[in-house]
């Protein structure tokens, strides 16, 4: 009997200290590796991220966790805040070395008016830098480009894996049902290894060339049609980011195809994720349980 009792204990101290392990691997393994989604320009990828976050408002479904809502942490919109001068803490914000590198040419002729700094967030008297004025500048010469991406990426790859760590670790003061972290990252496979290896699992929101350029002339009427044409010859084809995608959303119909897909892409998603659909804590229990009666049984002879 003390034999056994002396297994029992060393098999229950085994099992915590195994746990420990499993669960730590566990939050490290999600902080890590967030599922990114990308696309090309005009394909639908700000549309598919809003779906994915949204919870599910069918009656029909209510209570039965038919939907797991997605928290999204947007690159495009990190890339605007960072130039929108006083938006965020310094070490954080592209704004004054932009100016130095493009000149004032690339700011708004007028300060900005109570509006624009209620909206942006911005301070008080700074000229904004004129995204139209600047794209037209960095899309006519690549090597004006890459000055911008050397001024902005690695400052907004920080940003980015700052608010992933942030959010998982700190996920329960979020006060969310929110269980999967993604970003919407348009540029992840054009910025380097790095970022392939980030991200576990690689969405790509695709359409056909003829639909993109006439969304991004729809969405952009200032634009000309060459203009737009530019733009989306600047990025990596949409075709080759599919190949590299572990799941891929076609947005080549409406709205409700679209929700279609993302509904498929959702589930496929949780599935890889979540492996068997089974709870970290219910694995523990259920093989810390078998491996306890195992100890057991050998103790006595069983």
């Amino acid at each position: 009997v003390a034999k056994l009792g002396a297994e029992a204990v060393t098999a229950m101290l085994t099992f915590i200290v195994w746990m420990v392990c499993l669960a730590t691997g566990a939050k490290i393994g999600s902080v890590l590796q967030p599922v990114g989604i990308t696309g090309g320009i005009a394909c639908g990828k700000s549309t598919v991220s809003e779906l994915l976050a949204a919870k599910d408002n069918d009656d029909k479904d209510k209570g039965k966790g038919s939907k797991t809502p997605f928290a999204i942490i947007d690159v495009d919109k990190i890339g605007h805040d960072i130039l929108i001068p006083g938006k965020l803490i310094p070490s954080e914000s592209a704004y004054y070395n932009v100016v130095k590198a493009f000149g004032t040419d690339i700011l708004s002729d007028d300060a900005p008016t109570t509006d624009i700094i209620k909206s942006d967030g911005g301070d008080q008297t700074s000229h904004r830098i004129e995204r139209r004025k600047l794209g037209d500048v960095i899309f006519r010469d690549p090597s004006k480009r890459k000055i911008l991406n050397k001024l902005t990426h690695p400052l907004i790859s920080k940003i980015m894996i700052k608010r992933v760590v942030t959010w998982n670790l700190f996920r329960r003061a979020h006060a969310t049902q929110n269980k999967m972290v993604a970003v919407d990252i348009p540029l992840l496979f054009e910025v380097g290894l790095m970022m392939k290896i980030l991200f576990g699992l690689k969405v790509v929101v695709a359409c056909k060339p003829s639909t993109q350029l006439k969304r991004l002339m729809t969405r952009n009427t200032d634009l000309t049609e060459e203009q737009c044409q530019n733009r989306i010859d600047s990025q990596m084809p949409v075709a080759d980011k599919v190949k590299m995608a572990d799941v891929v959303i076609w947005n080549d119909g409406d709205m409700d195809e679209l929700k279609a897909e993302v509904e498929k892409a959702r589930a496929d998603i949780c599935a890889r994720v979540g492996g068997w659909g089974i709870s970290l804590s219910k694995a523990v229990l259920v093989l810390g349980a078998s491996a306890i009666a195992k100890t057991v049984a050998t103790a006595s002879g069983l």
